[in-house]
């Protein structure tokens, strides 16, 4: 049977883009499709709901020492400063996250992580601007490693 491999953000929950994810994954199975789902980390409760709808779950226990929005912030720094992960399978792949770096079929992006960040600063309070500035440079340097290699890999 055909399969179909989305590779998402570390799932806390189905909520946000991990929401796509689970959706798209229901409806490519409805039409006859097996699907994985790869990310750097799965929390067990979420891993059962997929699951249970028939979607394969490919952990790769890339599970940051920080929580929340700043873990996923620097499993995306630290995955664009290390370059490619090497992830392959014989399935049509759709790359639905900003945090990992693997070659696929489809690569949705939603834009530089980098520009998001200059954005928000301009909103942050003092300390975290400065500290934002600060990391520029680490900044910059993650946004073109990541799409560099990865645009160089899909031309």
């Amino acid at each position: 049977m055909p399969c179909v491999s989305l590779i998402t953000d570390g799932i806390d929950g189905i909520t946000g883009p991990i929401r796509v994810a689970y959706l798209l994954g229901k409806s490519i199975i409805e039409m006859g499709f097996n699907v994985n789902v790869v990310a750097p980390y799965v929390s067990k409760e979420v891993k059962k709901d997929l699951e249970y709808v028939g979607i394969k779950v490919r952990d790769l226990e890339l599970r940051p020492p920080l929580s929340g929005q700043s873990g996923h912030l620097l499993i995306w720094l630290m995955n664009g400063i290390r370059g490619l992960i090497d992830y392959r399978d014989d399935c049509l792949t759709i790359n639905l996250s900003f945090e990992l770096p693997i070659p696929a079929t489809i690569f949705y992006a939603q834009g530089y992580v980098g520009d998001l960040l200059r954005d928000l600063s301009r909103e942050f309070p003092i300390h975290y601007r400065l500290g934002y500035y600060l990391a520029t440079p680490l900044i910059i340097a993650a946004d073109s490693t990541y799409h560099r290699h990865y645009h160089a890999l899909n031309t």
